[in-house]
């Protein structure tokens, strides 16, 4: 019961501090565009209107969340663990000699890139199944 809590409450922080680190780049690159004017109500406003802009994007477009389930599952996968596992191999020579340490890395790799499929075939499948319902409010406009 303990353990079940401290899973919901992480899968509800992680959203919420993702949103802010993935924001913020966008949100200085847009002040120093306005570098002339920058007092911290023009970064507070400059920071609000980028939040707002992105909950609305979120709200105007139907199946934005299978759209971002999609690309999370294929970014996330790639950047996490398929990557950091390529750079390995490539800058310690390590594909090199056949090891153990290259066998792990290799199931790793052959895991991480099911998983991503998985993920990106599961979403695209409820996009699918979405769009071709007969409802007036899934139709692109």
């Amino acid at each position: 019961m303990v353990s079940s809590k401290i899973a919901i409450y992480t899968m509800l922080i992680n959203p919420l501090t993702k949103y802010a680190v993935l924001l913020s780049p966008i949100a200085t690159a847009i002040e120093d565009h306005f570098q002339q004017h920058s007092s911290k109500f023009t970064i507070a406003i400059i920071r609000t209107l980028s939040a707002i802009s992105t909950v609305g994007v979120a709200v105007a477009f139907p199946f934005f969340e299978y759209l971002m389930a999609f690309i999370g599952a294929l970014l996330s996968v790639a950047v996490s663990i398929i990557f950091p596992c390529i750079c390995y191999l490539k800058i310690s020579k390590r594909y090199r000699s056949f090891e153990l340490e290259l066998f792990v890395i290799i199931i790793i790799l052959v895991g991480g890139s099911l998983v991503g499929v998985a993920g990106a075939y599961m979403s695209l499948k409820q996009i699918i199944m979405l769009w071709s319902m007969d409802d007036h409010t899934c139709t692109p406009t």
